[in-house]
């Protein structure tokens, strides 16, 4: 093999290299990305079956009453970004 051929091959391996690390790399920031998004989705699920329940369970009730209270709570929206 000629010293260019060789210098040729170097550099090819060294790219090859670098493009299956960037597809590595892309699957797995995907993939973390999509349980991120599922879990978010549970998230938000819950929480909207929680206010649903608070709020069959306030219906008709007085304003001082306990379950308004429930109510009151699980109607706030807050953000935890960790």
């Amino acid at each position: 093999m000629s010293a260019l051929g060789g210098d040729i091959f170097f550099i090819f391996i060294i790219n090859w290299y670098d493009f299956l690390r960037c597809i590595f790399a892309r699957v797995y920031f995907g993939t973390f990305m999509q349980v991120m998004l599922i879990n978010a989705a549970k998230d938000v699920a819950s929480a909207l079956s929680h206010l649903i329940n608070s709020a069959k369970n306030a219906s008709g009730k007085q304003a001082n009453d306990e379950a308004m209270d429930v109510l009151k709570q699980s109607a706030k929206v807050s953000f935890c970004l960790s």
